[in-house]
C-alpha cells in the first residue's frame, strides 16, 4: 500500500492585473439622395447663325438612388439688345425644357425649372440657345445652378429611408465602465421653392423649414438625433410647394450627452470609469469640414486636469496612452453635438487595471 503525504498548503497568488476593452465602430457615412449640385459661375458665349443651334454649356452627373427632379436656373444675355432667342435643355440628347423670350444686352435669368430626372442614371445635360433672328447674334450664358435631388412635394407624410442600428455600427465592452451614448447624426442639404413650413423627420428629431425661394443658393444643416432604428421622412407644408433634397448624409456615432461624476468636465463626453493603465485609439470627423481638436481629462477631487489635447482636423485619428486615477474623459472640444462636432466614429479603449 502506498504512503500519503500532507502538502502544506499554500498562500494565494498575488493579484493578477485585470485587463479590459472596449470598441465602438461606426460604419461609413451614407448619403441617403446621392443627389448632386453644380454652380457653374463661368461665362461662356457662341456666335450663332439666323435660324441656327448651337450648345453653350454641358455638364455631367449621375443619379443616387432616390434622386427623381433636379432644379436648373440660368443667367445670360446677348450681344444685341431685343433678340429673340429659344433655350433650351437637353438630358442625354432629348429636349426635356424649352423656352423662347427676349433677351437684353444685360444679365437676367432665362431660365427657373424643375425637370423630371431618373434614379441611378448617368445624364448629359446640355444648354443650347437657339437665333430667332435674321442676323447672326453672339449669345452669353454667363450663370447655371443645377440641383439633383429627391423633391419632396406632397403634403402627405413621404419616407425616404430607414436604418437598422445594429448593421450600422458595432459596440463591444468586457471588463470596463465606460459611460457612453449612441446618437444619429444627418446633414441633409437641399434647395426649396415653398410658400410653407415643410417638416424633415428623422428619428425622434423634427425638423422645421420655413417657406421660401433659395434660388440660386443651397441650404445645409447638421443636426444629432437619438439612438435606436431611424426611419427618414417627410412633406411639404401647402400643394405646389418643392424642395430638392440634394444630400442626407447619414451616420452613427458617440454622442456628447455624458458627464463624469462629480460634474466637473466642462463639457459632456465619454468617461472611463476605471484606474489603471489606458490605451485608446480615437478616431473622430465632422460633417461640415470645421477643424476641431479632442481633449482627455483626468477627473480627481481638484477639478478636471488636462492630459492630452489631440491635433486639430475636420478628421483626425490619434493614439493616446496614460495612467487613469480612476476616471477619465474624452471629448470633442466645441460645442458639443452642435454640426456634429462632437462626432465619434472609432473608439477603441484597453485599460490595465492592477
Amino acid at each position: 500500500m502506498s504512503a500519503r503525504y500532507a502538502y502544506p498548503s499554500l498562500p494565494p497568488p498575488p493579484g493578477l492585473p485585470r485587463a479590459g476593452f472596449f470598441m465602438f465602430n461606426a460604419k461609413k457615412v451614407r448619403d441617403v439622395i446621392g443627389g448632386a449640385l453644380i454652380n457653374d459661375t463661368t461665362t461662356a458665349s457662341a456666335t450663332i447663325e439666323a435660324g441656327a443651334r448651337a450648345t453653350l454649356k454641358t455638364y455631367t452627373f449621375t443619379t443616387g438612388a432616390l434622386a427623381n427632379r433636379l432644379r436648373i436656373r440660368i443667367y445670360g444675355r446677348a450681344g444685341t439688345a431685343n433678340t429673340y432667342a429659344t433655350v433650351y435643355v437637353n438630358l442625354n440628347n432629348v429636349d426635356a425644357y424649352s423656352t423662347a423670350l427676349t433677351l437684353s444686352t444685360s444679365e437676367v435669368l432665362l431660365v427657373d425649372a424643375f425637370i423630371n430626372v431618373s434614379a441611378s442614371t448617368p445624364y448629359i445635360l446640355k444648354i443650347d440657345l437657339y437665333n430667332g433672328v435674321s442676323v447672326s447674334v453672339t449669345y452669353y450664358i454667363t450663370r447655371v445652378y443645377i440641383y439633383v435631388g429627391y423633391a419632396l412635394t406632397s403634403t402627405t407624410e413621404t419616407t425616404l429611408a430607414s436604418f437598422v442600428q445594429s448593421s450600422e455600427c458595432s459596440v463591444v465592452a468586457n471588463s470596463i465602465n465606460v459611460k457612453y451614448s449612441l446618437g444619429f447624426r444627418y446633414r441633409v442639404v437641399f434647395n426649396r421653392k415653398t410658400t410653407a413650413t415643410a417638416t424633415l423627420k428623422v428619428g425622434i428629431d423634427s425638423l422645421s423649414i420655413a417657406g421660401a425661394d433659395d434660388g440660386d443658393t443651397y441650404q445645409s444643416i447638421c443636426r444629432t438625433t437619438g439612438s435606436g432604428n431611424i426611419t427618414v421622412s417627410g412633406y411639404v407644408g401647402a400643394d405646389g410647394d418643392v424642395i430638392i433634397i440634394i444630400s442626407i448624409r447619414v451616420q452613427y456615432v458617440l454622442k456628447g450627452s455624458q458627464s463624469d461624476s462629480r460634474n466637473v468636465s466642462s463639457s459632456w463626453c465619454v468617461v472611463v470609469q476605471e484606474s489603471g493603465y489606458i490605451v485608446a485609439l480615437v478616431r473622430y470627423a465632422t460633417f461640415d469640414d470645421v477643424n476641431r481638436s479632442m481633449s482627455v481629462y483626468n477627473i480627481t477631487l481638484n477639478g478636471a486636469e488636462l492630459v492630452y489635447t489631440s491635433a486639430s482636423g475636420s478628421d483626425v485619428t490619434f493614439v493616446f496612452e496614460g495612467v487613469s486615477a480612476g476616471e477619465m474623459t474624452f471629448y470633442v472640444d466645441g460645442v458639443e453635438d452642435s454640426k456634429s462636432y462632437s462626432a465619434i466614429v472609432t473608439l477603441v479603449i484597453m485599460v490595465m487595471s492592477p
